[in-house]
């Protein structure tokens, strides 16, 4: 990336979708080195094939940027990494352990030789489903004779042809929510089929094209699941099927499941660390220790790096009062500061202005806090964030909703101590607006 010399620089560099790769090390800055380091020891060092090593914490609080950096030269060493974003092959708002898996496998095999066997073996299984389901319909269609029931079962006609499409099927799997269906109920019964295929496509893998090395595959996104029904059905109902696949893996899990029992007890050995900056001190102490102090001044510095490293030395394009604005309202969540200051700047290049100022920033996050306030209208949900803003815990840390507002960041999840939950500063005098009128009704 180009260090910015004007405002239009710095909005580009600024964009929130954009995350860094290892060709913008000259803009990354390393927040968690801490655990990263935890993690490259114990995948070089611990001798379990088919190792899981969990990443938690919520959108935008920089896993995928820290997984980008994840591998140093003694990880290469020893693994053929693979990086699965599966945002590329899923649509994260509905996702089912099906999908997760197709997805993988196409990922592992996409322009390697192995594609093809990949194909071949799931019309196998299709045909298979197919043929079970025409059985069924002939012995359905015999019964219904046999009562005397006019009229016969019939037959979808329509399986897909996998080895036609190829990576049009993937394309069609993220876009159409009735193609992800069919693809389901073909598959429904077939998931342990599923699961040993890829872990022979795992083994095909390190033989032919991992040169002998072992195989590490990060898995990222899957933090951004939407659905919390979905989100228990993948990690907790089919958790197995990730477990079990052949081979180490670093995946991004949303941050509550990092206390969920199945998922602890499975990490026993290595305590699921969060990516979270925190910006204020634990609410159930009586006062910040120095030590807490110096780590929430700490945080705020390496805040401060991530927008100013993104500027060229000696350019003035945002106050130090903006900044300190948009951090104090970020959470400790980069994605969130990085869109207070793009919006603010998307503004001041309209405007053909030179710098961000203080009121640019505030600007900036009103018309976030009016596009996050959307999404906290039921009177069940002004409740739980009312109930977080002045007690700091949730009702339940399982309840779909409270999970719901967790992952789209209206709460933010801290650890230091004991844990405790924060409204997210962006949206707080809503939620106390918001909870004095619904009492008043």
């Amino acid at each position: 990336m180009k260090k910015a010399a004007n405002i239009n620089e710095f909005a580009n560099n600024l964009i929130p979708e954009n995350f860094l790769s290892t060709e913008d090390r000259n803009v990354y800055v390393p927040i968690y080195d801490n655990i990263l380091e935890s993690l490259r020891d114990m995948v070089i060092n611990d001798q379990v094939e088919a190792q899981s090593f969990f990443v938690a914490g919520q959108p935008g609080t920089g896993k995928t940027t820290a997984l980008n950096f994840f591998p140093d030269r003694n990880v290469e060493t020893h693994y053929s990494i693979k990086y699965m974003n599966m945002r590329d092959f899923l649509d994260l708002s509905d996702v089912d352990i099906i999908d997760f898996l197709l997805a993988f496998a196409f990922a592992l095999v996409q322009n390697t030789p192995l594609d093809k066997d990949y194909y071949k073996r799931l019309v196998e299984i299709q045909r298979k489903h197919k043929g079970e389901i025409e059985e069924t319909a002939e012995n359905e269609s015999s019964k219904t004779k046999s009562a005397g029931v006019s009229g016969e079962v019939s037959l979808s006609g329509g399986f897909l042809n996998f080895i036609k499409l190829k990576a049009g099927f993937f394309s069609n799997l993220k876009l159409d929510r009735v193609y992800r269906q069919k693809t389901r109920e073909i598959f429904k019964l077939k998931k342990p089929f599923l699961r040993d295929l890829i872990n022979e496509l795992l083994d095909k893998y390190n033989e032919k094209v991992a040169g002998g090395k072992q195989l590490l595959v990060i898995i990222d996104d899957l933090d951004k699941l939407k659905d919390a029904p979905q989100i228990n059905s993948i990690f907790i109902d089919n958790r197995n099927y990730i477990f079990s696949l052949k081979c180490k893996k670093i995946i991004s899990i949303p941050t509550y499941l990092s206390k969920a029992p199945e998922i602890v007890n499975y990490s026993s050995h290595y305590p699921i660390r969060q990516f979270v900056l925190r910006l204020s001190h634990n609410p159930f102490t009586e006062k910040p220790s120095d030590e807490e102090k110096k780590k929430i001044e700490a945080n705020c510095r390496l805040l401060r790096d991530v927008i100013k490293c993104r500027i060229a030395p000696g350019i003035l394009l945002i106050d130090d009062e903006a900044l300190e604005e948009a951090i104090e309202k970020s959470a400790g969540i980069i994605r969130q500061l990085i869109r207070i200051i793009y919006v603010a700047a998307v503004n001041v290049r309209r405007l053909e202005l030179k710098k961000i100022s203080v009121n640019d920033v505030r600007e900036s996050i009103n018309l976030l806090r009016n596009q996050l306030a959307g999404t906290i209208t039921s009177s069940n949900k002004i409740d739980l964030l009312n109930t977080i803003l002045t007690k700091n815990i949730p009702v339940s840390e399982t309840a779909g909703e409270f999970i719901e507002l967790l992952q789209a960041n209206n709460i933010v999840a801290y650890e230091n101590g004991e844990p405790w939950y924060e409204v997210n500063p962006i949206i707080r005098n809503t939620v106390k607006v918001y909870a004095e009128r619904q009492q008043k009704e």
